[in-house]
């Protein structure tokens, strides 16, 4: 599958610092299709 780098997840983002502080087990990033559908929606000819 191709990804237009545009809807690649941004870089530029604010981090709460509590995040450093947890265990490798309590953290949970972000679901790259979640991600990818809720940009779409951003698009009025996309619908899915």
């Amino acid at each position: 599958m191709s990804i237009p780098f545009f809807f690649e997840p941004s870089y530029d983002f604010k981090m709460n610092t509590s995040f450093l502080h947890k265990s490798k087990i309590e953290k949970s990033g972000i679901i790259y299709e979640k991600f990818l559908n809720h940009s779409l929606k951003k698009f009025i000819e996309y619908n899915r």
